[in-house]
């Protein structure tokens, strides 16, 4: 950590000090002024924020790096990951800058109209969608004949006609778990309970972390802050330990999927130098590649170009094949097969396609809109509790979506989806309400027959 603070360039240092001394004043200010700290998108700042101000200062350290490969050295890397930092703390910063303008804005001026009437999408039809999610997730596995989770996650790249069709269903479950969970809590119902364990464990079949520990967060934030509505306090100490158990657990999964031994004693040793939070270390390694082989060329729009089309499968399109994100930063690169890619951070990416000016206008977007979506919970959630329905949640995906795309191009296609399943909910709705009209069925105007 040391060689970081002592041989770092000064605008390196400099990025990376403006961005810590934001991160802790929007702290202070949002604890002072909101009277909470955590939603589903300061879990999400903050896990970053604990990737590239806590940890990524700690790899300039071998250990760091041969867990890429037992004969990386950190002294080779130590200037691609003052570039990594450098960017990213730049893009955080601006990002959180903009995130505190737009968040302490007047919020009646933030906040959209979350009142539908009719519904634009029924509970039912949701709770229908993950029903056949579930059905299809297993149709999957039972044509690769394998469980990820117990096998190969990358077990669907040999299978290129049949992997959207698998990312797609993942994504559905992803959604309408998170959807039925909110609905949970918000109806204050049990109706659904059995169909998120189902959703749950299929998150976990597929031998990821991120979408089965997304919708454990918000069943964390929703119970506590129902919990703690009309009491002294906000639960952050509760929201706090939770998210560290969750944490353990995530390494566990990760241990697992590994085969190897779970041990609490290497949990410090995970968390600074494994590949828990290597967003950054991961970007270094990038940033390494497109200099030896291409001269650090801008690569000009090229990856999201490719993640643009990302509903065409690769196995199609040879420009998706050298330029979408996941095959350029390991196959095209490095000449690494079956890897999802490396990830380089919230502004890597765009900077080597757009450069410094690329960082400054996404990370301002991207500040805008995780703005937006922290005053619409603050107003359906904190504010007002069991406002986040109707329209809000929904909104609330799609935004997310787009500051997802920002910062990787490879997450167009989970904006797509979500798209399609917006579409074909909306449809389903639309059906019930006419079945319902023709046979002279009136809604009754509860919260058990709508969502948003």
């Amino acid at each position: 950590m040391t060689i970081f603070f002592s041989y770092a360039p000064a605008w390196v240092l400099a990025a990376y000090w403006i961005a810590v001394t934001l991160t802790v004043a929007y702290t202070l200010w949002k604890i002072a002024s909101r009277k909470y700290l955590f939603s589903p998108y300061t879990i999400v700042i903050y896990t970053f924020a604990f990737a590239l101000l806590v940890v990524a200062p700690f790899q300039y350290n071998d250990q760091a790096w041969q867990i890429i490969s037992p004969a990386l050295t950190a002294e080779g890397f130590a200037p691609y990951l003052d570039l990594s930092i450098g960017v990213n703390s730049m893009g955080f910063a601006m990002v959180i800058a903009t995130l505190w303008f737009t968040e302490s804005r007047k919020r009646e001026r933030l906040a959209p109209p979350i009142v539908s009437k009719p519904p634009f999408i029924a509970i039912t039809a949701v709770s229908s969608a993950l029903i056949v999610g579930v059905v299809a997730f297993f149709g999957c596995l039972l044509v690769v004949g394998s469980i990820p989770l117990f096998g190969s996650r990358t077990v669907f790249n040999s299978h290129e006609s049949l992997r959207p069709a698998y990312n797609f269903v993942n994504y559905l479950i992803l959604f309408t778990t998170s959807v039925l969970v909110v609905w949970s809590f918000i109806a204050k119902s049990r109706k659904y309970a059995l169909l998120v364990i189902v959703g749950l464990v299929c998150m976990l079949f597929t031998g990821g972390r991120t979408s089965f520990l997304s919708v454990a967060q918000l069943a964390i934030l929703m119970w506590v802050y129902q919990r703690y509505q009309n009491r002294k306090g906000n639960g952050t100490w509760l929201i706090l330990g939770s998210l560290s158990l969750l944490a353990v657990a995530g390494l566990f999964l990760a241990s697992f999927r590994a085969g190897g031994e779970f041990q609490i004693s290497g949990i410090i040793d995970d968390f600074l130098y494994g590949n828990t939070f290597s967003d950054v270390r991961d970007g270094a390694y990038v940033a390494s590649g497109w200099d030896q082989r291409m001269a650090s060329e801008s690569l000009g729009g090229n990856t999201y170009l490719a993640g643009l089309m990302s509903f065409i499968p690769s196995s199609l399109s040879t420009f998706r094949e050298t330029w979408s994100w996941g095959y350029f930063t390991t196959s095209n690169l490095f000449g690494w097969d079956n890897h999802y890619g490396f990830r380089g951070g919230w502004s890597l990416e765009m900077y080597m396609n757009f450069g410094p000016v690329g960082v400054i206008v996404a990370a301002i977007a991207c500040g805008w809109l995780l703005g937006r979506l922290e005053a619409m919970f603050f107003s359906g959630v904190i504010r007002e509790q069991g406002n986040w329905y109707p329209n809000a949640y929904l909104w609330s995906w799609l935004g997310y979506g787009m500051f997802t795309v920002l910062i990787a191009s490879s997450a167009t296609y989970n904006l797509y989806s979500l798209l399609g399943i917006v579409v074909l909910l909306r449809l389903l709705t639309l059906l019930r309400e006419s079945m319902h009209n023709a046979l002279g069925i009136h809604r009754r105007p509860n919260r058990d027959r709508t969502f948003v």
